[in-house]
């Protein structure tokens, strides 16, 4: 994934977890189905928007964002909010309830990627014109 791609669907997601964030605060409490709908909500919108924040960061400081990390924090933030958001709505637990930890362990692996990229060396930043590498 490119630099671009992940600015684009960090500003997608970021923006829409606002979207959804007001929604849930300003337009659904007739519509969830259960007491704890709105927390789970909530974390739903927390967790996309701090993965959104999260693409755009490392697109600003990698200057190839690669593909795995990238693809992980994505697919792992839409299974993780998603199935919150569709269980806060009423969806079926037993179709849901497992996307949820599913999602959360794709979170998990991406950001134990990251730091194994990190570790590896692979952001340090290119020598300038001159100095020695």
């Amino acid at each position: 994934m490119n630099r671009s791609t992940c600015i684009l669907i960090g500003a997608l997601l970021a923006g829409t977890g606002v979207a959804l964030g007001a929604l849930g605060a300003h337009g659904l409490e007739d519509s969830f189905a259960k007491p704890e709908s709105p927390a789970w909500w909530e974390t739903g919108v927390r967790y996309q928007v701090w993965h959104a924040l999260a693409l755009l960061a490392l697109a600003g400081f990698a200057t190839r964002p690669g593909r795995v990390v990238p693809l992980l924090l994505v697919v792992g933030t839409l299974g993780f909010s998603g199935s919150l958001y569709a269980l806060a709505l009423g969806a079926s637990g037993s179709l849901w309830g497992p996307v949820t930890p599913i999602g959360g362990s794709l979170l998990l692996i991406g950001w134990l990627t990251l730091v194994a990229r990190a570790v590896r060396g692979e952001f340090r930043a290119a020598p300038r014109v001159g100095e020695p590498s």
